[in-house]
């Protein structure tokens, strides 16, 4: 166990896990009109079971979403 990646927001570790595109993806599918639950959606399908709602907040922590882009 590494105490230091416990420290990490969630979204940075499963940035990790699918191999640091999360953001790149993340903004691609964001100007494709794509909404959150359809990312989370889209994660599902590589594992990762978030809600839309996890996604927006990981998008703003991101620096991803913009207020003026919510969907």
């Amino acid at each position: 166990f590494n105490a230091g990646m416990a420290r990490r927001p969630a979204w940075q570790i499963v940035d990790l896990a699918l191999g640091g595109t999360l953001e790149e993806n993340f903004e691609r599918m964001r100007a494709e009109g794509q909404s959150f639950d359809d990312i989370a959606r889209w994660l599902d399908t590589r594992g990762v079971d978030v809600t839309g709602e996890t996604v927006r907040s990981w998008c703003i922590g991101m620096g991803v979403h913009k207020p003026e882009t919510a969907a």
